[in-house]
């Protein structure tokens, strides 16, 4: 998982990608300030990892739930790469192996952000993933690790000042069409 963060919308209104505002509409806002510091969390840090080098999560698939024990899973730096960190072989191209990277983290909604709609950005994830926020799936993508990929998760949120919020994701090797991903020369 590559640097990632939350950060809070101006307003409880959330802007429409796919629509230019009407007249009398709010304008479209950016929900990614430009300073970090300002209006997002960072979400970098040690994470709890498990690696399985397969396409199937077997006894871990509920690893997104609240109530699920990671206590004896591993913990990563992120941003990072799992096979720097010696989790598995790097493979490439046609040898792509079989694998799974399963992520979680607490973390808080700051006080001040509430009524406000709040947006999970992840900068590239290296490749397919899914995305959990306290055992509700809050999105997928398929695109490159390259695309950065935001998430509504207001309404996944606790909304309990200062109480805490799990995000889960688990990431796959082999996205959809990978192998005419990797032969696209």
């Amino acid at each position: 998982v590559a640097y990632s963060h939350i950060a809070a919308a101006q307003d409880a209104s959330p802007a429409s990608e796919s629509s230019s505002p009407s007249e009398g509409d709010p304008a479209p806002i950016d929900v990614v300030p430009l300073n970090v510091d300002e209006g997002a969390l960072l979400l970098n840090g040690d994470w709890s990892f498990k690696y399985i080098p397969a396409l199937s999560a077997g006894a871990d698939e509920a690893f997104y739930q609240p109530d699920f024990s990671v206590t004896t899973w591993a913990s990563i730096p992120v941003p990072a790469n799992w096979e720097i960190h010696g989790f598995a072989e790097p493979h490439y191209y046609m040898d792509l192996q079989d694998g799974l990277g399963l992520y979680r983290r607490p973390f808080q909604v700051p006080a001040e952000w509430k009524d406000r709609v709040i947006y999970l950005r992840f900068e590239g994830v290296a490749y397919a993933f899914q995305v959990w926020v306290n055992g509700k799936q809050a999105g997928t993508s398929n695109a490159s690790a390259f695309n950065p990929n935001i998430f509504d998760i207001t309404s996944f949120l606790n909304s309990d000042s200062g109480a805490d919020n799990l995000l889960a994701v688990r990431v796959t090797t082999k996205p959809v069409a990978w192998q005419s991903d990797v032969n696209d020369d």
